[in-house]
C-alpha cells in the first residue's frame, strides 16, 4: 500500500473513533435546549453509543414519571448513565435498578423525585444492580405519607455507590439489606425513623455525610446485623438516638471503625446505645464526640454479648445522665477522652457521673481521661448546669479484672473515683484527684 492510501485509511479510522466517542445528546435533553424547548420536543429516551447516556425530557415536570424512568433504565445498556434534568418529578411507584447503571440528576438541590401515594421504597437497587451508582438527586415524600413506611433507597445488590443524595421527609433514608459493599458519601439524610439502617451484609462505608433527625423517634444510624462498617466524618444531629447497635438473637454487629463522628444534641434518649441480644464485637471510635442527650446517656453499653468496645480521644459531654454507662459486656476501653459537664440540667442528681459501671461488670479499662468540667464548659453564657458528681463511679458488686489509671479530676463535685467493687484483681493507680475505696 502506498503512502497516500495509507493516509486515507488512517483518516477514516480516526473519524470513526471520534464519532463513536462523541457524547450523544437527545432532542430536548438538558445539554441541548432550554426547558421550554424540552417541553416542545418531548423527546423519548434512547440508548446512545459512545458515552452511553440515556436522557428523558423535562416535560414530565409536575407529572408522574416513574414509568418514564424505568423505561429509560430498561433501554440503557449496562454501564450507561441515565440522566435526569433539573426539576421536581412526581412518581407513585418505585424506581427499580436491576442492572449496572448510573442514575444521575443535575444536583441534590436541582433534581428532586417526589413520592406521591407511595408507601414502599422510592428507589430499589436489586439483584443485578451490582456496581450501580445513584448520584446528585433529592428524594422527598409528599405531605404526611412518610409515616406509612418505605425508604428513599433500599439496596440488596452489591458494590453500590450513593453520592450527593439528599433524602428528607422519608420514613427510612437508606436501608442496606444483606448485600456487600455499600459506599455512601456527601449525603444529607433527614428521616422519621432511621436515616441509615443496616439489616445485614458486609462492607458499609459512610463518609462526609449528615444524618439529621426531623421529628419522632428517629435514629441516625441503626445497625441490626452486619460487619465491616467504616464511618468517617459523619455528623448525627437532632435524632432521638444517634447510633443504635442492637443485633437480635443469632445476629451480630462487628468490626465497626469510626473516626470523626459527631453525635450532637440528640433528643429523648441515648447518644450511642449498644443493646440487643446478639453478639457485638470490635467497635472502635476514634476522635469522636457524643453530647447533648436530653434524657439519656452519652454512651450506653447494655449488651451482655459485647466483646470489644473502644472509645479513644474526642469528647463525651453535656449529656443528661452519665457520660458513659457500662451496664454489660467485656473488653471495654475508654481512653484519652475529655468527659465533662454530664448531668447537664439534671436536677435530680441521679446517674450524673462521668463514667458509671454497673454491679458485677469487669474486664474494662478507663485510662488517661480528663473528667470533670473544662474551660469550654465554664464559659459564661452557655446555659444549663453541670451536675457531674463523681468522675468514675463503680457500683457495689463483683466487678473484677479492670484498670483505672492515670485519670485527672477536672472539677467533679465529689471527687474523681468512687470504687465500691469487691474484686481483687484490679489496678487503680496514677489518678490525680480524690479517690475513695482504692
Amino acid at each position: 500500500m502506498g503512502l497516500y492510501p495509507l493516509k486515507i485509511a488512517l483518516f477514516f479510522s480516526l473519524l470513526a473513533t471520534t464519532l463513536g466517542n462523541t457524547p450523544c445528546q437527545l432532542s430536548g435533553s438538558p445539554a441541548e435546549s432550554d426547558p421550554a424547548s424540552q417541553a416542545a420536543h418531548a423527546a423519548p429516551e434512547a440508548a446512545c453509543t459512545g458515552d452511553r447516556k440515556v436522557y428523558w425530557a423535562s416535560d414530565f415536570e409536575g407529572r408522574d414519571m416513574a414509568e418514564k424512568i424505568n423505561h429509560a433504565i430498561a433501554a440503557a445498556a449496562p454501564g450507561s448513565t441515565v440522566m435526569a434534568p433539573g426539576g421536581s418529578f412526581l412518581h407513585s411507584s418505585p424506581i427499580r435498578i436491576d442492572k449496572t447503571i448510573r442514575l444521575e440528576g443535575a444536583g441534590s438541590a436541582e433534581t428532586t423525585f417526589v413520592s406521591t401515594g407511595l408507601a414502599s421504597d422510592q428507589i430499589e437497587i436489586v439483584k443485578g444492580g451490582d456496581y450501580s451508582t445513584v448520584a446528585n438527586l433529592g428524594l422527598y415524600t409528599q405531605g404526611n405519607l412518610a409515616p406509612t413506611g418505605g425508604a428513599g433507597i433500599t439496596v440488596s445488590a452489591g458494590f453500590v455507590h450513593v453520592s450527593n443524595v439528599r433524602i428528607w421527609n422519608q420514613y427510612n433514608g437508606i436501608v442496606f439489606n444483606g448485600a456487600q459493599n455499600l459506599y455512601i458519601d456527601d449525603c444529607d439524610i433527614r428521616c422519621l425513623a432511621n436515616d441509615l439502617w443496616q439489616t445485614g451484609g458486609v462492607g458499609l462505608t459512610v463518609r462526609d455525610t449528615k444524618l439529621y433527625g426531623s421529628s419522632g423517634p428517629s435514629t441516625g444510624l441503626h445497625l441490626t446485623n452486619g460487619a465491616g462498617i467504616w464511618l468517617t466524618d459523619v455528623e448525627i444531629y437532632g435524632n432521638a438516638r444517634g447510633i443504635v447497635i442492637d443485633p437480635g438473637q443469632h445476629e451480630g454487629v462487628g468490626q465497626v471503625f469510626a473516626k470523626g463522628v459527631v453525635v450532637d444534641t440528640t433528643h429523648q434518649q441515648d447518644g450511642i446505645l449498644i443493646g440487643g441480644s446478639g453478639t457485638v464485637f470490635h467497635i472502635d471510635f476514634v476522635d469522636s464526640w457524643t453530647a447533648g442527650s436530653e434524657k439519656g446517656y452519652g454512651i450506653n453499653l447494655n449488651n451482655s454479648q459485647t466483646n470489644g468496645f473502644t472509645w479513644s480521644g474526642g469528647f463525651i459531654r453535656a449529656n443528661y445522665l452519665s457520660g458513659v454507662f457500662i451496664q454489660a459486656g467485656e473488653n471495654i476501653q475508654i481512653m484519652g477522652t475529655q468527659i465533662s459537664a454530664n448531668g447537664h440540667n439534671n436536677t435530680t442528681g441521679r446517674d450524673t457521673y462521668g463514667v458509671s459501671v454497673a454491679p458485677g461488670v469487669g474486664h474494662f479499662m478507663i485510662a488517661n481521661c480528663l473528667i470533670g468540667t473544662t474551660g469550654f464548659d465554664d464559659e459564661e453564657g452557655r446555659g444549663g448546669t453541670m451536675r457531674q458528681t463523681v468522675g468514675i463511679y463503680i457500683a457495689p458488686g463483683d466487678s473484677d479484672f479492670f484498670e483505672v489509671i492515670n485519670n485527672m479530676d477536672a472539677g467533679n463535685t465529689e471527687g474523681l473515683l468512687v470504687d465500691h467493687s469487691r474484686g481483687k484483681r484490679k489496678v487503680i493507680s496514677g489518678n490525680l484527684g480524690k479517690v475513695t475505696g482504692e
